[in-house]
This record gives C-alpha cells, structure tokens and sequence, in this order.
C-alpha cells in the first residue's frame, strides 16, 4: 500500500491499483466497517474551489480573501484552485476482482472521487 509520512506519524494513504474507499448508500458514519475485510486509512483533507485563482471567488470581492494563510501545498489541479487542510480517516477495502465483489455484496456504484481514490458505494438503499 502506498503511503507517505505525516506531522502526527500516521501514515497518509494514497491511490492506488486495487485499493478503494468504501461507503453504503444508506449512508451514516459507521464505527464498524461497511463491508468484511474494510480497514480504516488516513487521507488528506483537500479544500477545492471551481476557479484557478482565489481573487475570482466571488465573495473575496477580488483580493485573496487570505487564501494563503492557512492549509499547505497551495496550487492548481485541473483549473481548480486547491490546498491541504488536514487529515481525516476512511474505510477503504482491497478489492482484486469488482465482478467477484458485486456478487458478494449486491449491487455497487464505482467512480473515482475528487482525490483522485477509486470508490466504490455498496447500492443497498436508494441514491437521489
């Protein structure tokens, strides 16, 4: 699994072949694990705005709105102004085979969330 270190010695998960985060559509936080064999990660936390400079967000009425003075590693991903805030913690699973994984757990949403992780949603409610 590939990780990197952080300030709080925890490692910090990134991306990779095979490993997802794991969630159920009925949704809620789950102090136990969504599904058998999910495991606990830690993630960055990255806040994102749909602009590629913090002066044309609209309520910083042109400044920086001070943008700059607190998260890290300020910069810009696909047109979108971004930096890190933290780190929270994710259930993730390894899944080698999502067909094998589909027809033990029922039917599952796949799609890549906004850090770039492989997700899976284990569709056991309805989604609007």
């Amino acid at each position: 699994m590939t990780t990197e270190a952080t300030t709080d010695s925890k490692p910090v998960a990134k991306p990779q072949a095979g490993l997802y985060k794991i969630s159920r559509a009925s949704g809620g936080y789950y102090p136990d694990a969504p599904c058998e064999g999910a495991f606990l990660l830690r993630v960055t936390t990255t806040d994102r705005r749909d602009c590629d400079d913090p002066k044309k967000i609209p309520c910083n009425n042109g400044t920086d709105g001070n943008w700059y003075t607190s998260g890290t590693n300020h910069r810009i991903e696909n047109g979108q102004i971004c930096r890190d805030t933290g780190h929270h913690d994710e259930w993730f699973v390894l899944i080698p085979d999502l067909m094998e994984f589909a027809d033990q757990h029922g039917p599952i949403i796949v799609q890549r969330d906004k850090d770039g992780f492989p997700a899976v949603t284990i569709y056991d409610d309805y989604i609007e």
